[in-house]
């Protein structure tokens, strides 16, 4: 039982958390999966590259109007850089505690038989809830591993370039982790 109130209304709503289980943990495999992809593929430089591919477009130059063919393709590309960047800032900052949340209510079992202890109809270790965890097993480790950067910049993608995901070794004063957090502070 939830209790709901906007403004000054007040209402009793009940959910069964088997309802809301699966499509909570499925969204957020695929958050986790869009972050590390995003991370180690470098989408947010890519969309750089190609919003400064753009502006250097002849196309672009020579458009009169800016309702022209090319200043809308700039235009979609900024979005799509605007929307990448806002997506890593959010999941690097407020969303990782609903996100790491959710992911140990999946590993939270109990009962005899057991079960999800947040979805009882979930029995732990077999079928798709095994499937799961093994899935959450691979993803949760490369997720913190290229959100450490991440949310030393505070989530700011453009400090920490795909490259540095790979210099791994950040007790090193020159560190490619330490330089972006000292770039992100000055």
């Amino acid at each position: 039982v939830h209790r709901v109130t906007v403004f000054d209304f007040k209402c009793m709503v009940t959910i069964h958390k088997e309802l809301v289980f699966w499509p909570e943990i499925l969204i957020i495999v695929a958050l986790i999966s869009m972050f590390i992809a995003t991370s180690f593929l470098g989408l947010d430089e890519l969309t750089d590259h190609l919003v400064a591919k753009c502006t250097n477009w002849k196309r672009f130059r020579s458009e009169g109007n800016r309702m022209g063919p090319a200043h809308l393709v700039m235009k979609a590309v900024s979005v799509a850089r605007s929307a990448i960047y806002g997506f890593m800032q959010l999941a690097a900052t407020l969303l990782v505690v609903p996100i790491m949340k959710a992911a140990a209510a999946a590993f939270h079992c109990s009962g005899d038989p057991a079960v999800v202890h947040f979805a009882p109809t979930v029995h732990c270790w077999e079928g798709p809830h095994l499937k799961l965890t093994i899935l959450l097993a691979i993803l949760l480790p490369a997720f913190m591993y290229t959100l450490l950067p991440n949310a030393t910049v505070g989530g700011d993608s453009r400090y920490v370039p795909s490259t540095s995901l790979f210099d791994y070794k950040f007790w090193q004063p020159k560190n490619a982790w330490r330089l972006a957090a000292a770039r992100k502070a000055t």
